[in-house]
């Protein structure tokens, strides 16, 4: 509600007779007027208060959500743009954890990258012709592979710390986690045909 609504109510609880008349220009109608833009500015820091409670929208209390959920952190590092605050906040407010695959896909995806998730087995009596050999503490391993989005995306050893610190943070504990950038495959030999012999 804005000022001129709560006068309006305000003038409306009066009660009746002559000596409550109230014009704009009188000293009970600049009083009232005084009450009411201020009851006005506590109902929109109210109505700001909603946005204030859903970190997505968070301005003023963005500070406090940080804090709430721990940032900033080592992954994270000192965000400065308000946007990337809100999504830092987001992320780590609605991650409930998880082992699978698919929850590591989706961590990643919230970061901007498509990856797959590579889990190794142990070579046993039941592994076929052609597998790899791998001994027991390969159980215990899997191979984040992120997959090349554009042309700033690192390729052969190089790494998003960003990416690797937020998985390796929720890996299970017992577990080793690698990454891998593969390399878009470069042609070593290249024919063209469109010129003839």
């Amino acid at each position: 509600m804005n000022a001129l609504e709560y006068l309006d109510q305000a003038v409306k609880l009066l009660p009746q007779g002559k000596v409550w008349q109230v014009t704009p220009d009188t000293i009970m109608g600049k009083l009232l007027l005084a009450f009411s833009d201020g009851m006005a500015r506590v109902d929109a820091r109210m109505m700001a208060l909603l946005e204030e409670a859903d970190p997505r929208t968070a301005a003023d209390t963005i500070a406090a959500w940080e804090t709430l959920v721990g940032l900033p952190d080592a992954c994270t590092g000192e965000l400065t743009d308000l946007d990337d605050r809100r999504a830092a906040v987001w992320q780590k407010y609605t991650d409930r954890g998880g082992q699978s695959p698919e929850h590591f896909k989706a961590v990643a995806s919230g970061l901007g990258y498509d990856v797959d998730i590579i889990q190794y087995e142990v070579f046993s009596c039941e592994s076929r012709c052609g597998d790899f050999v791998r001994d027991s503490g390969w159980a215990f391993a899997w191979t984040v592979v992120v997959k090349p989005v554009d042309e700033d995306t690192p390729e052969l050893g190089a790494t998003i710390p960003g990416l690797e610190c937020i998985i390796s943070r929720s890996a299970p504990s017992h577990t080793a986690t690698f990454f891998d950038y593969p390399a878009a495959p470069v042609p070593t030999l290249y024919f063209d045909f469109t010129q003839g012999f």
